[in-house]
């Protein structure tokens, strides 16, 4: 859940991938951003679909190198609420509220109404 990347029940850090059988069963793994779900959606292009779903984000353009950097950069050192995030990460996420464009690059299909 964008609106609460940091809660242990619905957000990101820590929590289990609902891809059962990926090969990174936890989706941000705070220092190993190899082991984060999340890196690989986002970076790889092709992925085994019945294993891995599909390369994020799949309706607009793929993140840039420096925002890959940042989230990367993000990760490897803790993935705290700090201003990291506030100043950076949370632009790439979206605030899991507005959808469309303005919603960043994962609000913009993980959004209201949205349970992925």
């Amino acid at each position: 859940d964008l609106t609460a990347v940091f809660d242990p029940e619905i957000g990101l850090i820590n929590r289990k991938n609902s891809w059962p059988r990926s090969s990174r069963p936890i989706l941000v793994v705070p220092g190993d951003p190899d082991a984060s779900a999340l890196m690989l959606k986002i970076e790889e292009t092709e992925l085994p679909h019945s294993v891995e779903g599909d390369p994020m984000p799949w309706k607009i353009a793929r993140l840039t190198s420096g925002e890959l950097q940042t989230l990367h950069d993000w990760i490897e050192s803790g993935a705290e609420n700090d201003a990291t995030y506030r100043d950076s990460v949370r632009k790439i996420f979206g605030d899991g509220i507005s959808v469309g464009s303005r919603g960043g690059k994962c609000a913009y299909c993980h959004g209201p109404g949205n349970e992925t």
